[in-house]
Formats: C-alpha cells, structure tokens, sequence
C-alpha cells in the first residue's frame, strides 16, 4: 500500500510530521487508543504526487473533516 499510494514516503511523513497529526496535534499512540485506528497519511493536492512536500500526517477526525470540506466545495461549485 504504501508504495502504490505514496510512492514509499509513507513511513517518511510520518517521521517528518513526529507521528503527530498536522492538524490537531494528537500522537499516533493517542489516536490508537482514542480513535481506534492509526494516523493517516494524506495528499494536500494532487493524489498522483507522492513527493513527501505533497503528504502530511492527519488522524481520522481531522481526515473526515478535511474530506467533508472538499465534498461541500465540490458540491457548492456543482449547483452554481
């Protein structure tokens, strides 16, 4: 998964990002324990740029938040 979706950077950003969400700062061992699942590595722009500038850290909260932002604009922008 890693290579196919990040192009290997996965465990990169994590390290860079100090396996903190970039976002609200929850550790990856606290996102375990509260949210039940690990960090996620997300793309900032384009999905086919796996370059470690194009990745970041986010838990699962911050992750849905930041979909339900792109969903909403994409939907508004639909309707106009």
């Amino acid at each position: 998964m890693d290579q196919k979706q990040f192009g290997g950077n996965r465990k990169k950003a994590m390290k860079r990002d100090h396996y903190k969400c970039r976002v609200c700062d929850i550790t990856q061992e606290e996102s375990l324990k509260k949210l039940g699942r690990d960090l996620y590595i997300v793309h900032i722009n384009n999905t086919e740029d796996n370059r470690l500038e194009n990745l970041m850290t986010t838990c699962q909260k911050c992750h849905n938040q930041r979909m339900m932002k792109k969903m909403r604009k994409a939907l508004l922008s639909k309707n106009n």
